[in-house]
Formats: C-alpha cells, sequence, structure tokens
C-alpha cells in the first residue's frame, strides 16, 4: 500500500489508543472527589459520591466572631492582709503595682494641704507601672478625678521640656538668664536680650 493510503488508518489507530488511555484517566478523576452541582434555585451543592446524599456547599464568607467583652478594672482598696491594693477584674482580683508607702502619703499630703481638687499620679519611668494615684475634692463626692481629662496638661510640658534638654547634654546646674515671663510666656521673652536678661535660675531651680 502507498503512503497516502495508510496515513488515514494510522490517523484513526492512535486515536482508538489515545481513547483506550485516556478513559481510565477520567472515570479515576470523576471517583476521587466530590462533584459540584447547580439545583433548580442556583445555589452549588456538593455531591459526594462515598456518602451519596447531597449537601450544601460551604458559604466562602464567615460571619465575624462577636467581640469579646473586656474586663472592666473596679475601684482600688488596700488589702491590709495581703499590704497591697487589689481591684475587681471581671470575675477574678487583680494584684496592683500601686506602692502602698507612696499611695497613702500621697494621699495625706493633698488632704493636710487640702486641696480644692486635685490628683496625683505617680508613674515608674522604666516601665509605666502605676506606684501611686491619689485624689482629694475638699468639698463634694469624689468623681474620680485622677482617671478624667478634665484640664489641660499645663506644666506637664516643663518635664518635657526639660528631659529634652538634659538628652541634649545641658546639667541640671547650668543657668539661663531671662526677662518676663513672670505669669505667661510669650514669643518675645524666648528672644535673647542682653540688657533685659538680668533674673538668671539653673534648670534645676526653674523646673523646681
Amino acid at each position: 500500500m502507498s503512503g497516502p493510503r495508510l496515513a488515514p488508518w494510522l490517523v484513526t489507530l492512535c486515536l482508538a489508543l489515545f481513547a483506550l488511555i485516556a478513559i481510565p484517566w477520567v472515570r479515576a478523576a470523576a471517583s476521587a472527589g466530590p462533584e459540584n452541582t447547580t439545583d433548580q434555585a442556583g445555589e452549588r451543592s456538593v455531591k459526594n459520591t462515598e456518602t451519596g446524599p447531597e449537601a450544601p456547599a460551604p458559604s466562602a464568607s464567615v460571619a465575624p466572631a462577636a467581640p469579646v467583652a473586656q474586663p472592666v478594672l473596679g475601684p482600688m482598696a488596700f488589702d491590709a492582709r495581703a499590704q497591697r491594693y487589689t481591684a475587681s477584674y471581671g470575675a477574678g482580683r487583680a494584684s496592683l503595682s500601686v506602692s502602698p508607702r507612696l499611695q497613702q502619703g500621697l494621699e495625706k499630703l493633698l488632704a493636710d494641704y487640702r486641696v480644692p481638687m486635685g490628683a496625683a499620679v505617680l508613674l515608674d519611668p522604666r516601665t509605666g507601672r502605676v506606684l501611686a494615684m491619689a485624689e482629694h475634692v475638699e468639698k463634694g463626692p469624689r468623681t474620680h478625678i485622677a482617671l478624667q481629662p478634665i484640664a489641660p496638661a499645663a506644666s506637664v510640658f516643663k518635664i518635657v521640656t526639660s528631659a529634652a534638654l538634659l538628652e541634649k547634654g545641658m546639667s541640671p546646674e547650668d543657668e539661663v538668664c531671662f526677662h518676663g515671663g513672670r505669669h505667661r510666656i510669650q514669643k518675645a521673652l524666648l528672644t535673647d536680650n542682653p540688657r533685659r536678661d538680668r533674673m538668671c535660675l539653673s534648670l534645676a531651680s526653674a523646673l523646681g
């Protein structure tokens, strides 16, 4: 037989061999996993060939879990047996970092000076732990003013400025001469004026 007459037979034979090889692979893939179908309502369902019944396909979106309410720290009280300040915290009780000596001394100081309304908080600058948190209201009920931002920062900025000067290398005993500013500081008072700068104080004395 010539070449052109053999060509159709070779093509037919190759296709038959390919079909015989491919059919087992298709059957194995069909039986290996679940089959996705679409019902009349348009929703996807999964048909598992092993279990038989159809089950709804898992939804792609999962409802977010409800936020867990954080326990609230209650008012602190002195535990005489443990010699520590504690406070209720959820279903338990928390042991606070407040120092009894500093706390009681701060409360006495505010009471001795009959502060009309004031609060003081002492922190450990290395760890941020609260060492004392006292408040005093001479007349009227206490309103936990130590935890309320009811007044501007005011003299807190003196501490921030002094700390920045110390970090830049200024000594607590270095003196600076100035003028004016007995009750408030204006921009003009920050300009050096040798003729008017007659009052001189060290950084330690000025901060005090």
